[in-house]
């Protein structure tokens, strides 16, 4: 019973982490509309850095799938879709292609070439 509990804390933590994380991109794509850049080109920049550990980019991976359905930013989601998912762990790759379904499902559009 002990070892339960211990999992469901383990698991609301990362779930509560993820989503703070997905209001922190929501955020950064309300304050660039206002023309405040800081927080969203640091987002864009954690895509293209060559060091990212696996369990990081799983977390932004995981947040941008929370908010997949409110986010339709070009630059972010083309940062996503640039990202060079094959350097990384099976877990990522696995995340990944979860994450361009949910893409393509939420905004279709992105299937033109």
């Amino acid at each position: 019973m002990e070892e339960q509990e211990t999992q469901l804390k383990e698991t609301n933590g990362k779930l509560r982490g993820h989503v703070i994380l997905a209001k922190y991109i929501m955020e950064s794509v309300r304050k660039k509309e206002e023309g405040t850049l800081v927080d969203y080109t640091w987002i864009l920049q954690q895509f293209k850095m060559e060091d990212m550990t696996d369990v990081v980019m799983c977390k932004w991976i995981s947040a941008l799938k929370k908010c997949i359905m409110i986010i339709s930013d070009d630059m972010i989601i083309g940062a996503t879709l640039n990202f060079p998912w094959i350097r990384y762990d099976q877990s990522v790759a696995e995340l990944y292609v979860d994450y361009i379904g949910d893409l393509i499902t939420s905004h279709p559009e992105y299937l033109q070439p």
